[in-house]
């Protein structure tokens, strides 16, 4: 019954967005008493807790996975932005409840903290680990500049692409555009880090 109150919950996050994620929607939609519902979760926040681990999942393995089919080692950043803005922008109210909601969460229970934190961390660093594995690749191959910190890039980048799903939000809760394409700026920003992840050649010798 948990797998059905989980999947409940994220439904009621996709019609409805953050705010229709409540104990009584969730009951109602089950068929359940809320204290049916209250049996296998505490609270509303360790629901919300347990969903956010599982959109947590779902966003790694997807960026984990764009990191892996990259067709080259260098492509690998280029790739792995714009997985990260399709995802974001096809699933807003999970970003919105990843990246908003709970900087904002009243709630003083541990399991949206400390507990959480040490569920989520280790999802989010095997997505790290793969971005980082195709750096090192083409440091080793030569197509990225060695003196770059893999690890540090791989973070920097993932980064960048919330930059990018916070303000696609942002438009789509204002019914806006931005005067530049967010799909047009994420082809610049690409552009810049191909360029930039380049190895440097080196300097030609001087005269005798």
């Amino acid at each position: 019954m948990r797998a059905e109150i989980l999947d409940a919950a994220r439904a009621l996050l996709l019609e409805r967005g953050v705010e229709g994620v409540t104990i009584a929607a969730v009951a109602a939609r089950l068929g359940l008493t809320k204290p049916a519902v209250y049996h296998y979760f505490a609270s509303l926040d360790a629901l919300l807790a347990e969903l956010v681990v599982g959109l947590v999942e779902r966003e790694c393995e997807t960026l984990a996975r764009s990191s892996d089919e990259a067709p080259a080692p260098a492509a690998a950043p280029g790739t792995f932005l714009r997985a990260a803005l399709a995802h974001y922008a096809t699933h807003v109210d999970e970003f919105r409840m990843l990246y908003a909601v709970l900087q904002v969460h009243a709630a003083p229970e541990v399991v949206l903290r400390r507990d959480l934190r040490a569920r989520v961390y280790p999802i989010s660093g095997r997505m790290y680990d793969a971005l980082e594995r195709r750096l090192r690749e083409g440091q080793a191959d030569g197509s990225v500049a060695a003196e770059l910190p893999a690890r540090e890039l791989a973070v920097a980048l993932h980064l960048s692409a919330l930059g990018f799903g916070l303000m696609n939000g942002l438009m789509l809760a204002l019914d806006d555009t931005m005067k530049q394409p967010i799909a047009r700026l994420l082809d610049t920003l690409v552009a810049a880090l191909e360029h930039g992840l380049a190895p440097r050649a080196a300097p030609a010798p001087g005269p005798p």
